[in-house]
């Protein structure tokens, strides 16, 4: 009984993300690719350099930071019609 009171949620688990791809910052293309293609070269210098870990912990940033930006911004955007910035009441926090 008390496990079972212990596993049963009230209301839905949200994951906060790590990168929010509609803050301000990341409305010009600049940054998004910058984001985006520094943690890449930061992987393929720690590749040259032997540094297999490091360079595997920057792919990954680099890629997720390319799947929210990218990816995820253009399926959110379309899913509002189109509309690219996200009302106040949207925003996670507000």
């Amino acid at each position: 009984m008390h496990a079972r009171l212990l596993c049963r949620r009230r209301r839905p688990v949200t994951l906060k993300r790590l990168l929010d791809p509609h803050h301000p910052l990341f409305e010009r293309p600049l940054w998004r690719w910058l984001t985006t293609l520094m943690p890449l070269a930061w992987a393929g210098i720690e590749f040259y350099n032997q540094q297999i870990l490091w360079a595997l912990l920057f792919l990954a940033a680099g890629l997720y930071a390319g799947w929210m930006l990218f990816v995820v911004r253009a399926r959110e955007i379309i899913a509002r019609g189109g509309q690219d910035k996200a009302a106040p009441s949207d925003r996670p926090g507000s």
